[in-house]
């Protein structure tokens, strides 16, 4: 695909998906480099509730998807301050470097001038319109509008102490109608993910309004996706979708 034009961009300006669709870089599961295109899964989370939680499959490129949106984010709205939680060190500098600075370096020259960042370290970007990206292990203190929480479920199993921390600190630096995503595989039944999880089925179950406080469940099962299917149609693997409750 062609380098898009200045003026090709700033026509199409408006529109999130199109930005999400056009602007930035990603590499493929064959380290190939080409233009993010959102999944079905990654579709459904772009009308997301304020609290949400994933149970999913592997490999959806959930964590792919929240850093594009954050990136995005944080380039077009002045003081977002937005972080993802990762399980470990080894992954949180894979997501900052991989897909955090890899998008955002191969954005167009003059959008990067239009819109310049620096590193304070290895994991974190700080841009010109006060808005700051960071990638780490575990987060305290500040405030922010957007935060996601990836394999958390693992956090709680290998790492309890670690789940606490992250539980009374990263969560309680979001304000009551910000943004949270906490997204995991599933591992046994206990921990703070699973009790995530129950609660948030149960009010679904009952069918009712969720507020700006309540978790909305996700689930991503394997079934729907193509890639762990054989001989299964695209409209066969909606109408499964639709059967599991995958809700917008």
């Amino acid at each position: 695909m062609e380098e898009l034009n200045q003026k090709e961009i700033l026509a199409n300006f408006g529109s999130k998906l199109w930005r999400l669709q056009n602007l930035y870089k990603i590499k493929d599961k064959n380290g190939k480099v080409v233009n993010f295109q959102p999944n079905w899964a990654q579709l459904l989370l772009l009308k997301p509730h304020y609290l949400n939680i994933v149970l999913k499959a592997r490999q959806l490129g959930v964590s792919t998807f929240h850093a594009i949106l954050f990136l995005d984010s944080c380039l077009w709205n002045d003081n977002v301050n937005a972080a993802i939680v990762a399980d470990s060190k080894h992954i949180a500098r894979e997501i900052f470097l991989d897909k955090v600075k890899f998008a955002y370096d191969n954005l167009p020259e003059w959008l990067r001038k239009m819109r310049p960042a620096h590193r304070d370290n290895v994991h974190e970007m700080r841009f010109s319109n006060g808005s700051v990206f960071r990638v780490a292990t575990t987060l305290r203190g500040g405030t922010l509008q957007l935060l996601h929480i990836t394999e958390f479920a693992k956090i709680c199993q290998e790492n309890p102490s670690k789940a606490n921390e992250i539980i009374s600190g990263a969560l309680n630096a979001v304000q009551a109608g910000q943004f949270i995503c906490i997204e995991s595989t599933a591992r046994g039944r206990d921990g703070h993910f699973f009790e995530l999880c129950r609660r948030a089925k149960q009010l679904q179950d009952e069918g009712k309004a969720l507020g700006k406080l309540d978790w909305k469940l996700w689930f991503f099962p394997w079934y729907g996706e193509s890639m762990y299917t054989l001989d299964t149609s695209e409209e066969e693997r909606e109408r499964i979708r639709k059967n599991n409750n995958f809700r917008s």
